[in-house]
C-alpha cells in the first residue's frame, strides 16, 4: 500500500525557489529553457509519474540588453522589449508625440501625426491593437511608461501579440518601457529623443513536459502551469510559484491511485501568446474528449493576497469547487480570467483557473522584481492543499462530467481567436 503524501508548502517553495533563483529568467526558447525542462522531467520521473517526456514546438525569442533614450544631455535606462526593432549604434531619432487619452480613435488623419515619431504612451486603456496601429503608421519607435510609481519597467503583453502579427521584424521600431519617474520626465519637457536598442530575433524552440498518473477510470483531469518567464523577470510568481504546486502535486498525487488519471502539464511559452498549451492541444487533438477538466496555476506565492477563480464552465461546476474549499477559503473571489485554461476552454474542455495574489505580484509580474523574496511557502500550501482536497472530492464522484454554457464559450473563444489570427504565420 503507498504511503499517504501531504502537499507541503515548504517543498514547493524549493522548487519554486530552485526555478526562479538557480535556473532564473526562464524565456522561451533560450539556453534556460532547456535546463528547466530537463529538471522538470527528473522531478516527475523521480515522483514515479509514468510517460514523462517532452514534446517540442517552433518559437520565436530574442537577446536583448538593456535600452536607452537620449534626451539633450540626459540618458534614460529602459528595458527594450524582446519582440521589437534594433537600432544601429548611433539609435533612431525623431520628433515626441505623447499619448495619452484614454480612448483610441485610429482614424488615417489621427495616425498621420504619428509617422516618423518617436510615441511616448502613458495609459491604461491599452491594447495590440494600439501598438499594431502605431507600427502601420510607421512610427520611429514607441516608449511605454510604466503606469505606477512603485513598480519598474514593464511591458504588457499587447506588445507581444502586436509585434507578431507584423511578419516582418525588419520593420519593428525599438520598443521600450521606462519608470513611471523617468516618463513622467520625458512628457513634461521632451521634444526630440534618441533611441538605442539592441535586439536579435531568432526561431528557437520550447517545450511541453507531460507526465501521467493512471486512475481507475480513463476520464482525465488535466493539471496545467507555465514554466516561461517573460524577458528580464525571474517569475517567482509569475510563474515559478505555479510550476512549484503543479510538481508538488504531482508528487502527493502519485502516492495514491486516483479515480480519475491524473495528467500534469508544465506549459512553455505561455507568455509569448500560449504557444504551449496550443500546441499541446494541437497535437493531441484527437484525444482532447477524454480530458474532462482543467485545473491551471498562474501567478501564486503572494505573502499577503487573496485567492480567485476564474471558472470557465457550467455552474455545477462553480458549486462544486466553493463546495470543496469553503473550509479554507469562505471569502473566495471570482475572477473570470486566466492563461493556459482559455486555450483548454477554447477547445471544450472546462476549465479551473487558480490564482493567489495581491498588489505585489500584479505590480511586479513581468518586472526585473519578481522575486524569490515576495513568495510564502504558506501561501504555496494553501492553495495546493485547497485544490488537492477538490480533486479528492472529484475522485469520489462517480462521473466527471461538466460541460461549459454557450455564451462563455463564445466570449472565450473570440479572446483566443483574435491572439491566434495574429500568431497564425507561426
Amino acid at each position: 500500500m503507498k504511503e499517504t503524501q501531504k502537499f507541503s508548502g515548504d517543498t514547493a517553495f524549493e522548487v519554486c525557489r530552485h526555478l526562479a533563483q538557480s535556473i532564473g529568467v526562464r524565456v522561451q526558447g533560450l539556453e534556460s529553457t532547456v535546463t528547466t525542462k530537463d529538471y522538470l522531467c527528473t522531478q516527475l520521473s523521480q515522483y514515479g509519474l509514468e510517460n514523462v517526456h517532452a514534446e517540442a514546438f517552433p518559437v520565436l525569442t530574442s537577446r536583448q540588453k538593456k535600452a536607452q533614450i537620449i534626451a539633450g544631455t540626459r540618458t534614460f535606462e529602459g528595458l527594450s522589449f524582446g519582440l521589437s526593432g534594433s537600432t544601429e549604434s548611433e539609435g533612431v531619432s525623431g520628433p515626441v508625440v505623447k499619448y495619452t487619452s484614454w480612448s483610441w480613435n485610429p482614424t488615417p488623419d489621427n495616425l498621420s501625426r504619428f509617422s516618423d515619431k518617436i510615441v511616448i504612451l502613458y495609459t491604461r486603456d491599452f491594447s495590440q491593437q494600439v501598438v499594431q496601429d502605431l507600427i502601420q503608421a510607421g512610427v520611429q519607435g514607441i516608449i511605454y511608461v510604466t503606469y505606477h510609481p512603485g513598480i519598474p519597467p514593464k511591458l504588457p503583453m499587447g506588445f507581444i501579440y502586436s509585434a507578431l502579427n507584423t511578419g516582418d521584424f525588419d520593420l519593428l521600431p525599438p520598443i521600450i518601457s521606462v519608470s513611471y519617474q523617468d516618463g513622467a520626465k520625458l512628457l513634461a519637457n521632451a521634444r526630440e529623443l534618441t533611441i538605442l536598442a539592441d535586439v536579435t530575433i531568432l526561431q528557437s524552440e520550447s517545450f511541453n513536459v507531460i507526465g501521467e498518473i493512471p486512475g481507475l477510470e480513463p476520464d482525465v483531469i488535466l493539471f496545467s502551469a507555465h514554466y516561461d518567464s517573460a524577458p528580464y523577470s525571474p517569475g517567482a510568481a509569475d510563474n515559478a510559484a505555479g510550476t512549484a504546486i503543479l510538481l508538488e502535486l504531482a508528487r502527493v498525487f502519485a502516492a495514491s491511485t486516483p479515480r480519475w488519471t491524473l495528467r500534469f502539464v508544465a506549459c512553455g511559452s505561455e507568455e509569448c501568446a500560449l504557444q504551449g498549451a496550443r500546441h499541446y492541444c494541437q497535437t493531441h487533438s484527437t484525444s482532447l474528449d477524454e480530458i474532462k477538466l482543467n485545473l491551471n496555476f498562474d501567478v501564486q506565492g503572494a505573502r499577503i493576497g487573496n485567492l480567485a477563480l476564474g471558472v470557465i464552465g457550467e455552474k455545477r461546476l462553480l458549486t462544486r469547487v466553493n463546495q470543496a474549499i469553503h473550509q479554507w477559503n469562505p471569502e473566495m473571489r471570482l475572477a473570470p480570467t486566466g492563461g493556459d485554461n482559455r486555450i483548454f476552454a477554447y477547445y471544450g474542455i472546462p476549465a479551473v483557473h487558480w490564482w493567489f495574489g495581491g498588489g505585489v505580484n500584479f505590480l511586479l509580474n513581468h518586472t526585473p522584481h519578481d522575486r524569490i523574496d515576495n513568495i510564502a511557502p504558506q501561501s504555496l500550501e494553501f492553495v495546493g492543499r485547497a485544490s488537492e482536497v477538490f480533486v479528492n472530492e472529484l475522485n469520489q464522484q462517480r462521473t466527471l462530467r461538466f460541460s461549459i454554457p454557450q455564451s462563455q464559450h463564445k466570449k472565450n473563444t473570440q479572446s483566443i481567436e483574435s491572439i491566434m489570427m495574429e500568431n497564425n504565420h507561426l
